[in-house]
């Protein structure tokens, strides 16, 4: 069977079950959830230095982006709240060079700012995102980089090259004592590329599936340490397979009221599989780890994260090595004013085929929003996305783009 035709298949099923596990737990507290509906359309005109994302010969164009989004959001007695939410955004470029640039992007997500109650003992934290496009700014703006769940995503640009990304996780958690805890996570991942022309550049289909079971013990109302243990399988299109196995300690401190620091170190062993399918191929063990500092204020919310660890997503035909750092800002000046501020650096290399692959990937984005009406605000966003290979895979490309534009969202409550 064609392996793209499985991914799909799998990806399918994979979603199917996320909804079907989420949406009873949620049903089940509904008289105590707090429910909105917000549709929104943000309409921006916008100046794209690279329009075609290209290496050299960039082309520059000014364009005008209207996006219609929907977003569900849930809120539980304890402040949780689960956002479901789905959009589409058409741009039109206005250089003659840049029309065939103007294109559309599908995107859909599931965010969480906490574990959801399912009983006093069970809880479940979801996420989800989906994209399909072939701007390589735009998705690195939707896609959830730093998400612990899903620590495996790659930040890298391709030329031109339309991409369909999906993820979804879940996190179990059961409460076995006061003091003891055990959790579950499933996550699943895809790329996906549609791209005319067979080069030495052209990315590689892939998709990756895990399972990760730990037990944590409460040190104190504040702080919890455990142990964790991962598998992960990795298939590439028309090419070797990997599977990988992980191990390792995770701990959490609330260092204060608004202060919170979770971390995760291993070690992961790596099997790619040889010619005939089997899994006695090449082999690599090596560091794995997982940082997210998080403070949570009135006005002020920051999260800084890291992560090194083995990944099948890149659109490399193997696995890479990827280190990730990145920060998240959000500060509210005034009452109608406030500001936003993220970006990560990623680098990737091959694993088993010596300067095959090393890529520096850089994005960033800068806005200020002003809101004069509860229904209304006025943005100006600045983006960056730099990109710089060392080797024979991969391409250098800069890009920038400056935003001003208008949202109208406009709230119904249900509950």
């Amino acid at each position: 069977m064609n392996n793209t035709v499985e991914f799909r298949k799998i990806t399918v099923f994979s979603l199917a079950v996320f909804f079907a596990l989420l949406f009873p737990g949620i049903s089940a507290h509904a008289e105590y959830a707090k429910m909105d509906i917000i549709p929104s359309l943000s309409i921006q005109e916008e100046l794209n230095s690279n329009v075609y994302n290209t290496p050299n010969n960039e082309v520059s164009s000014l364009g005008t982006r209207i996006s219609p989004n929907l977003e569900l959001k849930m809120m539980s007695q304890d402040n949780v709240t689960i956002t479901l939410g789905g959009g589409y955004d058409k741009i039109w470029q206005y250089s003659r060079d840049a029309k065939d640039a103007s294109d559309s992007t599908w995107n859909a997500s599931v965010g969480s700012t906490g574990a959801w109650t399912i009983t006093p003992n069970f809880n479940i934290t979801p996420s989800f995102y989906f994209m399909d496009t072939k701007n390589s700014t735009n998705r690195a703006g939707f896609i959830p980089m730093g998400d612990p769940l899903m620590p495996s995503i790659s930040g890298i640009s391709y030329v031109n090259s339309e991409r369909q990304s999906t993820g979804a996780a879940l996190d179990f958690m059961y409460r076995i004592s006061p003091r003891w805890n055990t959790n579950l996570i499933v996550d699943y991942l895809q790329e996906h590329f549609r791209r005319s022309g067979i080069t030495i550049n052209d990315p590689v289909n892939s998709s990756q599936t895990g399972v990760r079971v730990g037990v944590n013990y409460v040190l104190s109302p504040l702080s919890q340490a455990g142990l964790f243990a991962q598998v992960r399988f990795i298939e590439f299109e028309d090419s070797a397979n990997t599977k990988s196995y992980s191990a390792g300690l995770t701990s959490s401190h609330r260092l204060s009221e608004t202060l919170k620091l979770s971390v995760d170190a291993g070690v992961t062993h790596t099997v790619r599989d040889n010619d005939t399918g089997s899994d006695s191929g090449d082999t690599k063990t090596g560091p794995m780890a997982n940082i997210l500092l998080k403070y949570t204020g009135q006005a002020f919310q920051a999260e800084l994260f890291g992560n090194t660890l083995y990944a099948g997503v890149s659109g490399y035909g193997d696995i890479t090595q990827q280190y990730t750092g990145g920060i998240r800002l959000e500060q509210q000046f005034t009452q109608t004013i406030s500001g936003k501020l993220s970006g990560f650096f990623q680098n990737s290399r091959s694993v088993f085929q010596n300067d095959a692959v090393n890529i520096n990937a850089l994005y960033g984005t800068a806005s200020v929003i002003y809101q004069p009406l509860r229904i209304m605000s006025i943005y100006l966003q600045g983006t960056l996305n730099n990109q710089r290979s060392k080797n024979a895979f991969g391409d250098s490309i800069d890009s920038y783009l400056v935003m001003l534009g208008v949202k109208i969202a406009v709230p119904y409550h249900i509950l």
